[in-house]
């Protein structure tokens, strides 16, 4: 069976949250989770113009994913390398 790894959509309106799942590769609803891996907090305060950005994903678990042949969605893919781009430039 073919896993895929990608965002789940949460929260409300103009204030998104995302839940990092893995689920089956078929177009099943979200409901359908094998795991859950992290989240991805974008909040932006609108008064003082600041924008926070939180990730925290399990990386072992993670890895055990992708070692086990699941997919990660583009925009996933996308958002990990530039975290990790971020992190390296800050050290």
């Amino acid at each position: 069976m073919n896993f895929t790894v990608c965002f789940s959509r949460l929260g409300r309106k103009d204030k998104p949250f995302y839940r990092v799942i893995v689920k089956p590769l078929r177009n099943l609803p979200t409901l359908y989770t094998l795991d859950r891996l992290g989240f991805y907090d974008l909040s932006v305060e609108r008064n003082v113009g600041f924008v926070y950005r939180l990730f925290v994903l399990n990386e072992k678990r993670f890895l055990f994913w992708l070692y086990r042949g699941a997919r990660t969605s583009s925009s996933l893919k996308k958002l990990f390398l530039d975290f990790n781009d971020d992190i390296v430039n800050n050290e």
